[in-house]
């Protein structure tokens, strides 16, 4: 998932198909001006919800790269 924006109250992104299992998560702070870092604060098979944070934990606006790999994608017809 490439440039997707934060806003300050977070960013929600959704698996479709969502994965059998919580997937492993790489995010990357993309085009920030000032220093932040991120914080997974759900994740599951369907979706997962990720906050930027500031020195001061205070939740910030931004923009991330989510790379998002599992297995076993749960699809309603068979391949």
């Amino acid at each position: 998932y490439p440039d997707v924006a934060v806003e300050t109250g977070g960013a929600r992104i959704d698996f479709n198909p969502p994965f059998r299992n919580i997937p492993a998560m790489a995010v990357t702070i993309d085009g920030n001006t000032k220093e932040v870092r991120y914080e997974v604060k759900t994740k599951t098979q369907n979706y997962a919800e990720i906050v930027l944070l500031d020195n001061l934990d205070a939740q910030v606006s931004g923009q991330i790269d989510v790379s998002v790999q599992g297995y076993g994608k749960i699809r309603s017809t068979s391949l």
